[in-house]
């Protein structure tokens, strides 16, 4: 069965390679990126990884960010040019963890056309990102992570842990033509007519970094945002909320509470709220 990744990118230099490798290692069988405007040495490590290897693409560098349509461009090439049995999004602060540590031992993913994939976000060590994040794929399963997802919104008061919220899956699915929603949570097409939520794969999401990273993202994401006024006011609502911020010069204190010391993580782990991602394999095996 061929596995085929798509990966968006814009200035994630400090994940994108081991994003590329890690996603290899576990037996994706080729990678396609997009990049959509990076200017911090992303399009380099990319192409230091296709130097090395045939597996992995680079395709539309340098798209402006007024483009939308670059996530069906990049499925098209995908479908037609490879011919995956799975197409999977991803994301380059993602990665997708197989229970049995490869793609090759998952329970038949042939019976169904689209798996949608819980993800699940890492509760982040203010000691460990202040020079970017620090991913070491060995210890990915004893990531810490929210299990308890709170009542977080656009509108929840600065001081809130809006990673703590509850973030929706993301989808692998047969390769074929289909339209994605944003941040591709979801997809449809006559083709694909039926869906599993796998037990025996999940996403490990680190949506944290330094704040000169978090800055830049959210301005790229600000930038997006007034670029397409077409987005429906209720979509990528963390954006809205932290583009906001950039315009108030509350950033800096929104940052500071996403991330928490070893003490209160801890704390938030006696309570019941947080815990290693092995253990969520656990309860759902």
């Amino acid at each position: 069965m061929k596995f085929v990744a798509l990966i968006g990118l814009i200035d994630e230099a400090d994940c994108i390679g081991t994003c590329i490798d890690y996603h290899l290692a576990i037996g994706f069988d080729h990678i396609v990126v997009t990049d959509i405007g990076s200017t911090d040495g992303s399009i380099e490590i990319v192409k230091d990884r296709i130097a090395a290897t045939s597996r992995v693409s680079l395709l539309h560098a340098g798209l402006d960010l007024r483009s939308t349509n670059w996530p069906g461009r990049m499925l098209e090439f995908a479908v037609t040019e490879l011919k995956p049995d799975y197409v999977a999004h991803i994301d380059p602060d993602e990665f997708w963890i197989p229970y049995g540590g490869t793609l090759a031992s998952l329970r038949d993913p042939g019976q169904a056309d689209v798996m949608s994939v819980r993800r699940y976000n890492a509760v982040q060590n203010v000691d460990e990102v202040v020079n970017g994040r620090q991913l070491d794929p060995a210890r990915f399963r004893e990531q810490i992570v929210y299990v308890e997802r709170a009542p977080v919104d656009a509108n929840s008061p600065i001081g809130t842990p809006i990673y703590s919220g509850a973030i929706g899956p993301k989808v692998m699915h047969r390769g074929v033509g289909a339209q994605l929603s944003l941040g591709h949570h979801s997809v449809a097409s006559p083709q694909l007519k039926t869906q599993v939520v796998p037990e025996d794969l999940l996403i490990l999401h680190f949506p944290i970094s330094s704040y000169a990273k978090f800055e830049q993202k959210y301005r790229n994401a600000a930038a997006t945002l007034a670029a397409n006024p077409q987005m429906h006011p209720t979509a990528a609502w963390h954006w809205r909320r932290l583009a906001k911020a950039i315009e108030q010069g509350t950033l800096d204190e929104e940052y500071r509470h996403q991330l928490f010391n070893t003490e209160q993580i801890e704390r938030l782990s006696t309570l019941g709220r947080v815990g290693p991602l092995e253990g969520v394999f656990a309860r759902r095996a």
